[in-house]
């Protein structure tokens, strides 16, 4: 079972998504502009995510001389910036680029880009570019309730205090079919396929790097094969797949 706290958390960001899907898709209908929309966010990151409005949501943050639209700050501990742009609006790079500079210079480890509607989170790692860790689209009936609900969960303030968004980016790493080719043409599995070969056909003693260009080049299919050298980087908008591994339960706090 889960901790009590999660459930409770689940289930207030499950009655907010209903809520804040009528005024999103209302604000829709008349058009609003950046300004409202970020008071818009505001009550999100108050109501479903459970921060405080007074004390751990701070707007127009000021960062090297430009003002991120809003901080998250919990026990004078900065957890993330977010910047908004206005509903129905297309998130771009370079709107990217502005959070992910803000997150740097104060060596966040998260940048979050909202419209209101959808909102894209982004793990900034030093000397990376940034990767896209997940997305919500609070009015899209096609992103299940409970995907949308865990996600936030991750952000709320019981989630991220957990140490939940750093847990669920290790786990969804160790999936990443990347990591997966490195592991499997490894010299520890390949020592273990090389010996059910020689069991099977014992007159036929494979070479090792014979063994590895093989799985390589005929198992791992082509796309991967660059993740194979030293240099495979990441892209600037690299997504991951958070929706595919079940997210761990937290301790009880």
């Amino acid at each position: 079972m889960p901790p009590k706290f999660e459930v409770r958390a689940k289930e207030r960001i499950r009655k907010g998504l209903e809520r804040y899907a009528q005024i999103l898709s209302q604000s829709a209908q008349r058009g609003i502009n950046e300004e409202d929309t970020s008071t818009i966010v505001q009550s999100i990151l108050v109501d479903l995510l459970g921060y405080d409005r007074f004390s751990e949501v701070t707007g127009q943050f000021a960062t090297k001389g430009r003002w991120a639209d809003w901080a998250v700050k919990v026990s004078d501990q900065l957890n993330f910036f977010v910047e908004v742009k206005a509903l129905g609006t297309k998130l771009r790079e370079k709107d990217l680029f502005q959070v992910t500079g803000y997150s740097r210079q104060h060596d966040l480890e998260w940048a979050i880009l909202s419209t209101g509607e959808v909102w894209e989170c982004y793990r900034v790692a030093s000397g990376q570019d940034a990767e896209e860790f997940f997305e919500v689209r609070i009015t899209d009936p096609a992103q299940p309730i409970e995907e949308k609900v865990e996600r936030f969960y991750l952000l709320s303030k019981e989630g991220y205090s957990c140490g939940l968004m750093r847990e669920r980016w290790a786990e969804i790493q160790s999936f990443r079919p990347e990591r997966l080719a490195q592991i499997i043409i490894s010299d520890e599995v390949l020592t273990s396929v090389r010996k059910i070969i020689h069991r099977d056909n014992p007159g036929n003693r494979v070479q090792m790097e014979s063994l590895r260009e093989a799985v390589a080049r005929g198992v791992i299919r082509g796309d991967l094969k660059i993740c194979l050298e030293p240099t495979c980087g990441h892209g600037k908008r690299k997504k991951t797949a958070a929706a595919e591994v079940t997210p761990s339960q937290p301790a009880n706090q």
